[in-house]
C-alpha cells in the first residue's frame, strides 16, 4: 500500500485536463488543487474532490465528505493492486479539509477505520463546518467531543497564527497534514 501526499503550495491550479496529462494514473488532486468542480476517469484513474470551483458551495459536500462518500461507495477498489492502494494526492494547502481527505485517502482502505464511529462523527463536523465556512448553527452538543475536534486540527491553526503558512513551505504543509493524520489516528 501507498498513498503518498504531493504538497505542491505554489502550484498554478490546472485544469482537469492539464491534470491527467501531466500526472500518472492512480492520482487524485483534492480541494483546490484543480480549477474546475469534482471529476472521475477510471481510464487513469484519475479523481478530483474539491467544492470551491464550479459548483454551488452550500450544496456541494466538503472535499472531505466527497472523500468519505465515495470510499463508502468503493472508490478505493479502482485504485488498487495487490497490495492495497497507490495512490498519489496532490493538494496546495493543510487546512482541516485537506488533512482529513489525506487521512480518508490513506486509512479508508481499512474497514476498521472508515466504519469508525468517531471517524464518521469526525466528517460530518469538519463537513457542515467546510461547506458552510464555519457558521453552521447547530453543532453537536457533545462538548467533549468539540474539544477533540479543536485539538486534532490544532497543529493547522497553530501553524496558521504562527504566519508560517505564507511562505508556501512543501515540507512545513506536509508536516501539518502527518501531525494531524496521526492526531485522528
Amino acid at each position: 500500500m501507498a498513498v503518498i501526499l504531493r504538497m505542491e503550495p505554489k502550484s498554478t491550479r490546472m485544469s482537469w485536463e492539464e491534470f491527467c496529462a501531466k500526472t500518472k494514473g492512480s492520482s487524485i488532486a483534492i480541494d483546490g488543487f484543480i480549477n474546475g468542480p469534482p471529476n472521475f476517469d477510471p481510464k487513469g484513474p484519475w479523481a478530483n474532490f474539491d467544492h470551491h470551483r464550479g459548483v454551488d458551495r452550500l450544496a456541494t459536500r466538503a472535499t472531505c465528505g466527497q472523500v468519505y462518500v465515495a470510499i463508502k461507495q468503493g472508490l478505493l477498489s479502482c485504485f488498487c493492486n495487490e497490495t492495497g492502494p497507490q495512490i498519489t494526492v496532490y493538494a496546495n494547502h493543510p487546512d482541516e479539509d485537506v488533512s482529513l481527505s489525506f487521512f480518508l485517502l490513506k486509512w479508508g482502505y481499512f474497514s476498521d477505520v472508515i466504519n469508525s464511529t468517531l471517524l464518521k462523527k469526525l466528517v460530518m463536523v469538519a463537513d457542515l463546518l467546510d461547506t458552510t465556512f464555519g457558521t453552521f448553527p447547530s453543532m453537536p452538543a457533545d462538548i467533549l467531543f468539540l474539544e477533540q475536534f479543536g485539538w486534532v486540527f490544532e497543529p493547522y491553526h497553530q501553524f496558521r497564527l504562527s504566519g508560517r503558512i505564507d511562505n508556501n513551505n512543501m515540507s512545513e504543509f506536509s508536516k501539518v497534514v502527518t501531525n494531524i493524520e496521526g492526531r485522528i489516528m
